[in-house]
């Protein structure tokens, strides 16, 4: 123990040891990856089909813009919850900024266009 009271790393430790119960399968890793990658290509096709039909009278009503912006973000976040798959100590610290700042500006979005309608 350090003097914060949090455990201290052994430089040296196996990953099992330094994980514990949570070491995650190959095979769930590359499931998981394909399930992320499948849902980011999704949402590729979504923001490429709104940015076409942007023109149209039903997404001028829908304002097209701050759905790009929205999608857009959402494809980012969902292409940074690729992190959370235990790869090594970096992606373990930047996981939560790259993750919760995208979701968080999503949240403003819909805040914005609630105060847009009202």
């Amino acid at each position: 123990m350090n003097l914060r009271g949090t455990e201290t790393t052994i430089p040296n430790a196996p990953r099992e040891l330094l994980l514990g119960s949570s070491v995650v399968s190959q095979n769930f890793q590359i499931f998981l990856g394909t399930l992320l990658s499948t849902i980011l290509l999704l949402q590729l096709a979504l923001l490429a089909s709104v940015y076409k039909y942007r023109n149209t009278s039903t997404l001028k009503l829908h304002q097209p813009y701050a759905l790009i912006v929205y999608v857009g973000i959402a494809a980012f976040a969902t292409a940074c919850c690729i992190l959370f798959i235990p790869f090594n100590d970096t992606s373990c610290m930047i996981r939560d900024c790259l993750v919760i700042l995208p979701i968080t500006l999503m949240g403003n979005i819909l805040v914005a266009r609630s105060w847009r309608l009202r």
